[in-house]
């Protein structure tokens, strides 16, 4: 099961996937007034791919699409809900 980490102080929330696998990282910033997405690999994760199959796989995909390969996460309800809060927080400020 996944689970969320809040950093209210910073405006800062992560969401684990529920396959452990990527990290959701919802940062906002308070002066521009922006929320920064991004979307990392958990050790683990790359720890599992680092067999010779997963590396050639991602070259072959950088060099026929000229981007690496893209990723999805899944969030559970709870951290839908959690998300949900954090952004409505953000919106009545």
């Amino acid at each position: 099961m996944g689970t969320v980490t809040n950093f209210s102080k910073d405006h800062i929330i992560c969401v684990l996937c529920d396959c452990n696998q990527e990290v959701l990282v919802l940062n906002y910033d308070e002066k521009t007034k922006t929320l920064d997405l991004a979307m990392y690999e958990s050790y683990a994760a790359y720890k599992n791919n680092s067999s010779w199959f997963q590396k050639i796989r991602y070259i072959w995909k950088i060099l026929t699409d000229r981007h690496p390969y893209t990723d999805q996460i899944v969030i559970n309800h709870q951290q839908i809900k959690d998300i949900s809060k954090f952004l409505c927080e953000l919106i009545t400020k």
